[in-house]
């Protein structure tokens, strides 16, 4: 049954916005090509006995009440290891704008000191603290690999054999955001799996994730830079 602040809230005409730290993460997703499931949640979540964080107006907001019509929570694929990740940030309390998170059937609070309980989420839900609604999560990102947000920009070296484009996702429909040419090396920070590309007689779905001159990160498939199918990135640099 709809609650009074789900009437009030379709009274006021529906309105809604992410959480900073929400917004930023859903960014981050789609820059590194991580499927969102969702901020904002389906009828059922927004007229549940009890809102929760997929609605504008949760009951379950900790440490303080919203400060308007803020959804605190995401839901994104587990790839990469993605919620072992964040937890072990969560643990170690680099990310503390995270209230809790659930992942592989397991719910993490902070309020319970990080232990799990069964959850029925597979894929990784982030709520983060109402008291962080508004400030940035910063240069965190926890798409790349590694603890404290993963690999170093340029951590590694790569060096292209042949002009390739540099696209912003590893897709070969990522638009192109810049090229790398042959004989020149360049900082890359891991790697991931992508679109399959069949090319100068190799197949491979390996791409390189590059730090770009201009700000954030590109793609570039293995086949046109030197080394094995992971350009030589050691295979424990995934993204």
């Amino acid at each position: 049954m709809a609650t009074q602040a789900y009437r009030d809230w379709v009274k006021a005409g529906r309105p809604w916005k992410k959480a900073t730290p929400i917004d930023e993460l859903d960014k981050l997703a789609r820059r590194h090509g991580v499927q969102v499931l969702g901020t904002i949640g389906n009828e059922d979540h927004l007229t549940a006995a009890k809102p929760e964080d997929h609605t504008p107006f949760s009951t379950t907001a900790w440490p303080v009440p919203l400060p308007g019509y803020i959804v605190t929570a995401i839901d994104i694929s587990n790839e990469h290891n993605l919620g072992v990740r964040l937890l072990s940030d969560a643990r170690a309390g680099r990310i503390p704008w995270v209230k809790y998170l659930n992942f592989n059937g397991q719910h993490y609070d902070v309020l319970q000191d990080w232990k799990p309980r069964p959850n029925p989420d597979q894929h990784v839900h982030i709520s983060i603290r109402s008291d962080w609604c508004t400030r940035s999560i910063g240069n965190y990102d926890p798409f790349t690999g590694g603890s404290g947000g993963g690999s170093q920009p340029g951590a590694h070296t790569v060096v292209a054999w042949d002009r390739a484009n540099v696209r912003d996702a590893p897709r070969v429909s990522g638009n192109v955001v810049s090229y790398v040419e042959a004989g020149n090396s360049y900082p890359a920070s891991c790697w991931t799996r992508g679109d399959t590309v069949n090319a100068e007689g190799r197949t491979n779905d390996i791409w390189i994730k590059l730090p770009l001159k201009a700000g954030g990160f590109g793609y570039v498939t293995a086949i046109y830079l030197k080394g094995d199918e992971y350009a030589d990135l050691p295979t424990s640099a995934s993204c």
